[in-house]
């Protein structure tokens, strides 16, 4: 076996850097998130409802540079994906600012509202790592009930998955 895995491994580029990253820890990934940052993967997944039924749901982990990580459900996709196609074709067409901003009021309830109480006090810059649909919207751009945008209050950097922030960036 360790010779078969030894040959493939020298036919397929990249395969070391797949099994690194797939071992990386929690504690490592936390070591790379700087001071006053947090770190949020949300996640589309399979939501057991009992009996052989399941539903989407989207969910984020919540990762500071120190303690455990936490967990929220944030609630049914059909109905986040709902708003996020509401926003989309705000955005993308000449539509009314009242559609517009009731799209963003109500991703911001549905996916800011449910984390914020998890983020960690200081927490100045938020690392967004979203997942299916919400790669499609500017988290920065959702509006808070006093119709401030969530990136006046945070500063958002986006990755495709915390192990990004263990990547060596070369100049």
């Amino acid at each position: 076996v360790d010779r078969l895995e030894g040959a493939m491994a020298r036919r397929v580029a990249g395969l070391g850097e797949a099994r690194r990253a797939l071992g990386l820890t929690v504690a490592q990934v936390q070591a790379a998130i700087p001071a006053g940052a947090v770190m949020v993967e949300v996640v589309r997944y399979q939501h057991y409802l009992g009996t052989n039924k399941w539903e989407f749901h989207y969910g984020a982990a919540v990762l500071a540079s120190a303690g455990e990580p936490k967990w929220v459900s944030l609630g049914a996709a059909a109905d986040i994906d709902k708003n996020i196609k509401l926003y989309q074709q705000s955005v993308r067409r000449t539509a009314d600012e009242s559609a517009l901003a009731a799209s963003l009021h109500a991703l911001y309830q549905q996916l800011w509202i449910p984390l914020e109480p998890l983020l960690p006090p200081g927490t100045k810059t938020v690392i967004l790592s979203p997942d299916s649909q919400l790669n499609f919207i500017s988290f920065a751009t959702l509006l808070a009930a006093d119709n401030q945008f969530l990136g006046q209050k945070y500063s958002l950097r986006y990755v495709a998955s915390g192990r990004d922030l263990l990547r060596e960036t070369k100049p």
